[in-house]
């Protein structure tokens, strides 16, 4: 599910979607509501960053109400280790200059897959093999979401 953020600093390279229908559960019977996810300016920051150099299905998952080390995931890949890298660094420039720290990152040295954790943020940068493998996007699925729509 791709949802339509509301806000996204001034629509810089957003491609414009009009926000999907979800169902909403209620207690008067099924109906359905128009849900537009908000996403902070350093989130989006991250997703400029990284659509900017090339990364493949680029999606933030909002896990605030799932997870209990983070509020968004955010997973892209590139098609090889050079790209993972240069993916990972143009976002962690990005935030930097939003004065916003990474608290670790592993994986850089290798390339096929590279985790950076900015606290409310987790980035995962991957090779498309180690994606399909390991299937992270699984994981958060049931999640509002934003970004590329991911190829099954």
């Amino acid at each position: 599910m791709v949802i339509t953020p509301a806000c996204h600093a001034g629509g810089r390279g957003f491609e414009s979607r009009p926000p999907r229908k979800i169902p909403d559960m209620d207690l008067n019977g099924d109906t359905v509501k128009e849900i537009v996810m908000e996403l902070p300016e350093y989130v989006l920051a991250a997703y400029e960053a990284a659509k900017s150099r090339k990364a493949q299905e680029c999606i933030i998952y909002d896990v605030s109400e799932t997870s209990g080390y983070t509020d968004y995931v955010m997973i892209a890949h590139g098609n090889s280790t050079r790209q993972a890298v240069s993916i990972s660094d143009e976002i962690q420039r990005a935030l930097v200059d939003m004065k916003i720290k990474p608290i670790g990152s592993e994986g850089r040295n290798n390339g096929d897959w590279i985790l950076t954790d900015f606290g409310n943020l987790v980035v995962h940068i991957m090779l498309s093999e180690s994606r399909l493998y390991y299937q992270l996007d699984s994981i958060w699925r049931d999640n509002p979401s934003f970004g590329d729509e991911i190829s099954e």
